[in-house]
């Protein structure tokens, strides 16, 4: 078992309340996300989708083009049981285009559970070339209330999907980058709270190799970080 040293609890403290701030979002908003994700070339890739909602909604539309070499796995968009009350998803690419359409909807009045976090996933397969490649919302709207009115959603933040030869390993890279500083600490102490921050590597967040990742972990990356320098 590696060894860890006394890190000052002010400064994990400081750690956590910066994780904790950086998942807030206006609570009077509603936005949609797509979450950031980093793949490997000739792979598959999964995108995740949340929605901060700051009024009940039922079902959620929209689109997305599809940049250069990907291609969407079919049937693959699965709705988030922890948000679902009997949603489900219809997903496909539109005849003779690149847009990807996916709608989360169900068969009640009964809206999605909560006011925050993923609504629902999808899986894509990769390009032969390395690269970042945009993935935009379009005409995105929401069924509002039990039903009772649609219109677009007023906020949209579009996504990125890093595409690299092979994600390499790097004990306590925990964003993927390639390299460890504090933003690695703040990524791992966001997938303590259940945020799930894209990207994340988990086999270079879990420093002792038990599986889990925990303020363990999030203290060993420090202590990297401090021996270096």
């Amino acid at each position: 078992m590696k060894k860890i040293t006394q890190i000052p609890r002010i400064f994990l403290l400081a750690l956590l309340l910066t994780s904790i701030a950086g998942k807030a979002q206006n609570p009077y908003q509603n936005t949609l996300i797509m979450n950031d994700a980093v793949g490997q070339i000739n792979s598959m890739l999964v995108v995740d989708v949340e929605l901060c909602n700051y009024d009940l909604v039922k079902d959620v539309t929209f689109d997305v083009p599809l940049p250069d070499g990907f291609t969407y796995v079919a049937q693959s968009a699965i709705i988030n049981p922890a948000r679902s009350r009997n949603h489900y998803v219809i997903s496909g690419v539109l005849t003779n285009t690149n847009i990807l359409r996916i709608i989360a909807t169900n068969n009640s009045l009964l809206p999605l559970i909560g006011n925050s976090g993923i609504i629902l996933s999808y899986t894509l397969t990769t390009p032969d070339q390395t690269g970042v490649y945009e993935l935009n919302f379009e005409n995105a709207f929401a069924t509002w209330g039990s039903g009772s009115y649609c219109m677009f959603v007023p906020d949209t933040i579009n996504g990125i999907a890093t595409i690299i030869q092979n994600i390499q390993l790097l004990p306590g890279d925990s964003n993927c980058n390639g390299s460890v500083n504090v933003m690695d600490i703040v990524i791992t102490v966001k997938y303590m709270f259940g945020d799930n921050p894209q990207p994340f590597c988990f086999e270079n967040a879990d420093l002792n190799e038990d599986g889990i990742i925990d303020i363990t972990d999030a203290v060993n990356t420090v202590n990297i970080i401090i021996n270096r320098r």
